[in-house]
């Protein structure tokens, strides 16, 4: 697998086929390479029989949107890569340093910028709406003066970095995780989601106890009985018993229900009672 440290650089020496195509990443020290930006790495692409090196600094990895768009297939370029949204780099492109970026418009297309500073230290910058090619080339011909100089933006952009494609894919899932776990404050669910976060509580502050317990010698001598909680206003208490406390707990839980029926006490009205006085069972 291929991981991102901040002080690694990957140089990859598998040659630009589909079947090997960025499978062996070689961990190179960035003691020897005068990049210092986190993320930095090298590229090696071999093409027929000649070897191209690239030094990437990656300064935003971007994300997948949704609707996220793909390379254009080429005579020259059948894989199609995923292009990601607020993506920066930079990197050089006809021995000049230039900065690249991508940008999803609101109408679903498709930004490329791609800009360096001049000798006085003004930005000079183009942006296409086609394809990170035009890009480059426009970059070539309206800043650099060389209209006959072609771009493979897939290269430039460094699309077909498969360590960079598989951060931005790992940081989604654990994202679409951390979302599906999150829950709403207490007050905003309903009843019975309420009673099922407080028991998933009871039972976990039961079972760190019992660890806590054990560590301090104390677990045939102790016994949890009740805690105490105010959670949004509400007075809460856990009450735990043992297998002959429980049977006790049952019984009287019972006698609670049969005098509510009896009396035709709303469960409404006795949940206000509750909230009064935490020493009746919910």
């Amino acid at each position: 697998s291929c991981k991102m440290n901040q002080q690694d650089v990957y140089e990859f020496q598998e040659p630009l086929i589909p079947d090997n195509f960025c499978e062996t990443p070689v961990c190179a020290s960035t003691q020897d390479s005068p990049l210092s930006m986190p993320y930095s790495i090298v590229y090696s692409r071999i093409i027929g029989s000649c070897v191209f090196h690239q030094k990437y600094k990656i300064l935003k990895l971007g994300y997948y949107p949704g609707n996220t768009k793909f390379t254009k297939k080429t005579p020259s370029a059948s894989m199609q890569y995923k292009i990601p949204d607020k993506y920066k780099m930079e990197t050089r492109l006809s021995g000049f340093e230039v900065t690249c970026q991508t940008k999803y418009m609101s109408s679903g297309i498709v930004r490329y910028c791609v800009s360096m500073k001049d000798e006085n230290g003004q930005t000079q910058t183009v942006h296409s709406d086609k394809s990170a090619s035009d890009a480059g080339n426009l970059f070539n011909t309206n800043i650099l003066g060389k209209p006959k100089t072609c771009v493979s933006g897939t290269n430039l952009f460094s699309f077909d970095i498969a360590c960079l494609h598989s951060e931005r894919e790992r940081i989604v899932c654990e994202t679409s995780h951390t979302q599906k776990l999150a829950k709403h404050p207490f007050s905003m669910i309903s009843r019975s989601q309420q009673n099922k976060r407080l028991t998933a509580l009871a039972t976990e502050i039961q079972g760190n106890l019992e660890s806590v317990f054990e560590k301090h010698q104390l677990h045939t001598d102790v016994m949890l009985k009740s805690v105490d909680l105010k959670v949004s206003m509400q007075d809460v208490q856990f009450t735990f018993s043992n297998g002959e406390d429980s049977v006790a707990f049952s019984q009287h839980c019972n006698s609670v229900v049969q005098t509510c029926d009896e009396h035709l006490i709303s469960r409404e009205a006795y949940h206000q009672l509750a909230a009064i006085n935490p020493k009746l069972i919910r």
